[in-house]
């Protein structure tokens, strides 16, 4: 019986040979042909049988040899990686410099992390070193500390038809010898937008991931403010009804400044002076207290009002939009008794005594004591639901073209 279990041996060797290189064959017909094999060399079925009760003995081994095989498989590599909360300076950083090329009012052209692409162009950078974020980056700020030895920076451009569409989620996957970067976006159907394709900008800190190719794809999913939170919808409620108010979402952003005071007035020359990086331009129109200014991003101040420039659905021309400002017209219907409103909102507004004379046609002004234009537009919507309130519309400026 030596030479059988020889025999038995050395076929049991060949059998763990064949799991083992092919992860495709059915571990059923490698033991068949097994078992064909030996019967063909012995020509006995006691060999057969001596070989089962061997076989017995072995095979918790030999299946724990295929579970091992089988977690080897590239299938339990497609997984979502999860990206990592990254630090105050980190989220600084990109919250001022990830936006896409532009030029201020003198030619000069600015730059960050993109050149200018087609209307479509998708694009992602991996970056995994410190080297590796230094290329990349064309501006001038100092580059955030970022542990390149455990962490691995994904920096990315996708695009919407125009406004209404919004990035929901990037979801990268690890598919064993590429990525896959899916760009899932949002598109508001009842949002009021105009027609400008629209370049969305998006970074993640990852744990470490090894330099592979990456393949993207991009989903757009239809919804409604209705299914989201109203407050990201900005507008008022007009004579015509609700105004939605889109707002400008690329840079150069232009924004119209207004002060009360000198000490505003100290504070915004104090503020440009302090960021020469944010502040492209200055452009004062023959006022006292208002000026525009053009931007790298949005800005707000406890010292100054600051609007952001809109469009609604009834502008079509490319360069026209729309500047709010802090004052607020209310329509009373009924009694024309306008002193619950001025109780209940005291603290964020007063009447404006140089146009009161308009009451006789229940019409009032009201100066507001706010300092951002999606806080006047929500005032005005909140007004807007009280009794005896027929519509409550903000100031504006309307329209302006935007310097190109």
């Amino acid at each position: 019986m030596g030479a059988f279990g020889a025999q038995i041996a050395t076929k049991c060797l060949t059998l763990i040979g064949l799991m083992i290189e092919s992860k495709e064959t059915q571990f059923s017909c490698i033991l068949f042909k097994f078992f064909v094999s030996l019967q063909a060399d012995t020509g006995t079925m006691t060999l057969i049988n001596y070989m089962k009760r061997a076989f017995a003995k072995n095979c918790l081994m030999l299946l724990a040899m295929g579970l091992l095989t089988a977690c080897s498989s590239d299938d339990d590599m497609d997984t979502s990686l999860v990206y990592v909360t990254p630090n105050k300076e980190v989220s600084d950083f990109f919250q001022d410099e990830l936006h896409g090329p532009y030029w201020d009012h003198y030619g000069t052209e600015f730059k960050t992390f993109f050149e200018q692409g087609e209307w479509d162009d998708e694009s992602c950078m991996m970056i995994n070193s410190r080297q590796e974020f230094q290329q990349a980056y064309m501006g001038t700020k100092e580059l955030p500390d970022i542990d390149f030895g455990q962490y691995t920076l994904l920096i990315g451009r996708t695009w919407g038809n125009d406004s209404s569409y919004e990035l929901d989620d990037v979801i990268l996957k690890n598919k064993g010898d590429y990525y896959e970067l899916e760009t899932k976006l949002l598109h508001y159907v009842d949002r009021g937008a105009f027609y400008a394709i629209t370049k969305i900008y998006y970074w993640r800190l990852y744990q470490k991931c090894p330099q592979k190719g990456i393949t993207i794809k991009r989903t757009v999913t239809d919804t409604s403010t209705s299914q989201n939170n109203d407050d990201e919808v900005q507008g008022y409620w007009g004579l015509d009804g609700f105004v939605e108010m889109i707002p400008q979402n690329a840079a150069p952003y232009t924004l119209l400044i207004k002060w009360d005071d000198e000490k505003g007035k100290v504070a915004l020359g104090q503020y440009i002076a302090d960021n020469k990086d944010v502040v492209l331009d200055r452009i004062d129109f023959g006022k006292d207290d208002q000026c525009y200014l053009i931007t790298t991003k949005v800005i707000e101040s406890q010292d100054f009002f600051v609007s952001t420039s809109y469009k609604t659905k009834t502008m079509t021309a490319e360069n026209d939009y729309i500047t709010v400002l802090p004052r607020i017209v209310v329509k009373l219907g009924g009694d024309n008794n306008i002193n619950p409103i001025l109780e209940k909102y005291a603290d964020v507004m007063t009447l404006d005594d140089d146009l009161y004379a308009s009451a006789s046609q229940g019409r009032y002004m009201f100066k507001c004591h706010l300092n951002t234009s999606r806080e006047v537009l929500q005032l005005a919507s909140e007004i807007h639901q009280n009794a005896n309130v027929e519509w409550a519309e903000p100031e504006m400026y309307i329209p302006f073209k935007l310097t190109e």
